[in-house]
């Protein structure tokens, strides 16, 4: 069995560059966005969902179904969000392939770059916590509370959804919710 790849050929071969946004994009939209790239700043509304609709055509022309956020903050750490193209079934149990420019949006900070103002967010979800002092935690946990901004952490939440939260409170009954 000769498993030989072409690596060259493969590297690369699969990622939504400049020149297939080239092809792909209205010269316009394509503009906009190695602006932003280029020069910083945010895409509009009206094309950020054109940029979607465009990437989400390609990836799944390409046989993706799920799709991964990478951030490189310059902490050297990196991050990542996972998701999918594919929704829940409509009433007709058909699954629903969709994407747009109103995903949502994740903000990363690092250290001391906590924002000031949150009242933008939805929500809080911290992780580093046992980077800093418990007067800087109970700070930003106040600034989420006057915002009226649920806060959480990064560790309490993977818990929660991997379905091993409750289980590990039940030998702590006083702080298990129902």
């Amino acid at each position: 069995m000769n498993d030989v790849k072409d690596v060259e050929a493969l590297f690369g071969s699969r990622v939504f560059t400049r020149a297939t946004m080239r092809e792909r994009l209205p010269k316009n939209v394509y503009k906009e966005v190695i602006k932003a790239m280029d020069c910083g700043g945010e895409l509009s509304p009206a094309t950020a969902d054109v940029v979607a609709k465009a990437m989400k055509d390609w990836a799944v022309e390409n046989g993706a179904t799920h799709y991964t956020h990478w951030f490189q903050p310059l902490t050297g750490i990196t991050a990542e969000k996972h998701d999918s193209f594919i929704t829940h079934p409509d009433v007709d149990g058909k699954m629903l392939m969709e994407f747009s420019g109103k995903e949502l949006a994740f903000d990363f900070t690092s250290g001391g770059s906590f924002p000031e103002d949150l009242t933008p967010y939805r929500l809080v979800i911290h992780c580093g916590g046992c980077m800093l002092t418990e007067r800087e935690m109970r700070y930003r946990r106040g600034l989420a509370a006057d915002s009226g901004v649920p806060f959480t952490n990064y560790g309490t939440l993977i818990a929660h959804l991997n379905g091993i939260l409750r289980r590990s409170l039940e030998p702590f009954p006083e702080f298990a919710r129902g």
